[in-house]
């Protein structure tokens, strides 16, 4: 006969295989944006007005723009930056509203409730209008885009984990 629980051990490793294969998606997925500067064929920056406007040809995939660069190259260069802030954003996003929620749920009271309507007046407008109004505030780069998105999306997260904490802290066993 199999061991007392065995079957619920592999049904909890069974329950982590997503888990797991997302996270090893996800760890390869930022890995590539340690490339070089460029792994396409021909530099993204590089003009050939004498073949600008050109469909698919075999050396060009996608084509060239209007100033001759190669559609392909430019493509692959830019997805690199996109990529990485996307896991960037993503990873805040988690820890901020993890921590907030974390800390509201726990805490309780007063703490609770100012985060609490906080989390509701971000969470009662579309996020799309006040990321481009801190863009604006904040000025153009990278990190002011990071900045304002995770600022505008951190509060479903907390609301989730504040739920949970909240849960948790008033359950008998604990």
């Amino acid at each position: 006969p199999p061991a007392p629980g065995s079957g619920l051990l592999f049904a909890r490793l069974c329950d982590c295989v997503p888990l797991v294969l997302s996270a090893l998606g996800l760890l390869s997925f930022s890995r590539s944006g340690r490339l070089p500067d460029h792994s396409g064929r021909y530099p993204p920056c590089g003009e050939g007005v004498a073949t600008r406007l050109t469909s698919f040809t075999p050396e060009h995939l996608l084509g060239r723009d209007h100033l001759g660069r190669d559609v392909l190259s430019r493509l692959i260069y830019g997805a690199r930056a996109s990529r990485g802030s996307g896991v960037l954003i993503a990873v805040f996003i988690v820890v901020t509203g993890f921590v907030t929620g974390a800390i509201s749920g726990y805490i309780g009271g007063w703490v609770d409730a100012v985060i609490m309507r906080v989390r509701e007046l971000s969470m009662t407008f579309q996020t799309f209008i006040p990321a481009l109004s801190l863009i604006a505030i904040l000025g153009r780069g990278l990190t002011n885009v990071v900045s304002a998105i995770v600022l505008t999306h951190w509060a479903w997260s907390s609301r989730i984990v504040g739920g949970m904490v909240l849960r948790l802290k008033n359950c008998q066993h604990v």
